[in-house]
């Protein structure tokens, strides 16, 4: 029996970069003489240049269900031939439905919506946060930890924003601005917990995006300690966030080979060990961070029984940091009462690998 059928054409929005796809839906309803007909049937979608004869310009196939009598198709996921974008950009184009095996008539002439395919893509703002849970991991509690946290924009249009929501005072920074169509922006955001505890919160990039997320969780631990023994023979510095080995009796060396033991050192699942510098000569306080807690330097290691550094010896600790007098010598810190002094590098003295840092 001859199959009669009724059609609507229905743009399918959907973008990528502002790249439409070459694809839109088509619903119609199918009867069969007073039957509405329930199946799953093959369908042809054929896009020609006339009602009769004429070019074919592109054909997509596919089982389609249909139900009540009412289905819908998208042309374009099941391509056969030819491109659906060139078809439809021209002057007329007519579709030819062929239903399990039937080609029904007359073909019908596709007008407007269609088109939806080559007008100027839609202005989208799509925000985009790291995937995963923002952690600034161990600070000491009544100081502050800094990190970045980068936001992006994968739209096509600028995105404004006016700022940075917090849920837990703990945790702040701010910024604001127009983020680039497919940029992004670094921002510096704060630590800074009161109590030793774990905290958790949210962090809100208010702005006018369009699509995607912007509350991303936070999370970091107030501690009370300065020093955290990892149990592999790593002791970290909170302070500074320098990981030093926990034993401190390496042996003593001159120093340009105590400058490679560091270098090509391999232990506890890192490599990139390093001689520590000291704050001489333009370098970066490290070494010395080790005595001077809290800014007093007078005390001694036996003054440090609570740290879990092990094997400190009463004697000198070379640093990277040569004398900008003298190329032959080299700054070191005496551990017995922590004095900084320049020494002659050929001399032996104690090495302390460290790695990391702010």
């Amino acid at each position: 029996m001859k199959m009669f059928w009724f059609s609507v054409i229905a743009a399918l929005t959907v973008n990528v970069r502002a790249q439409v796809p070459e694809m839109f839906r088509y619903q119609g309803r199918l009867v069969e003489g007073t039957n509405l007909v329930n199946a799953t049937l093959p369908m042809s979608f054929k896009l020609y240049d006339a009602p009769t004869n004429g070019i074919l310009y592109y054909e997509d196939s596919n089982s389609v269900l249909v139900v009540d009598g009412l289905y819908s198709a998208i042309l374009g996921e099941h391509t056969v031939s030819g491109s659906l974008t060139n078809a439809i950009a021209r002057a007329a184009v007519y579709l030819e439905l062929t239903v399990n095996g039937e080609t029904l008539s007359p073909r019908e002439r596709l007008f407007s919506v269609p088109y939806a395919l080559n007008t100027p893509p839609v202005h989208e703002r799509i925000i985009g946060l790291p995937d995963s849970t923002f952690d600034f991991g161990n600070c000491l509690t009544g100081r502050t930890r800094r990190a970045t946290l980068t936001i992006y924009n994968d739209g096509n249009s600028p995105m404004t924003v006016t700022g940075l929501e917090f849920s837990e005072t703990c945790f702040s920074g701010n910024w604001t601005g127009t983020l680039r169509q497919y940029g992004s922006k670094t921002v510096t955001v704060f630590f800074t917990p009161v109590l030793a505890q774990n905290y958790s919160g949210t962090i809100t990039v208010n702005c006018d995006k369009t699509d995607g997320t912007n509350v991303i969780t936070c999370t970091g631990a107030g501690v009370s300690g300065r020093y955290i023994d990892h149990g592999d023979g790593t002791v970290t510095d909170l302070l500074t966030e320098l990981m030093w080995t926990k034993n401190a009796n390496i042996g003593g060396m001159i120093w340009s080979d105590a400058v490679a033991y560091c270098e090509n050192l391999v232990t506890n699942g890192y490599s990139d060990w390093r001689l520590p510098s000291i704050n001489r000569d333009g370098d970066t306080a490290e070494l010395d961070t080790l005595f001077r807690t809290d800014g007093d330097s007078s005390g001694t290691w036996e003054g440090f029984a609570e740290t879990p550094f092990v094997e400190v010896q009463n004697r000198s600790y070379w640093s990277k940091t040569s004398s900008a007098d003298n190329t032959d010598y080299a700054w070191c810190v005496y551990m017995n009462y922590g004095g900084i002094k320049n020494d002659y590098m050929a001399r032996r003295c104690y090495v302390w690998p460290v790695r990391g840092g702010k």
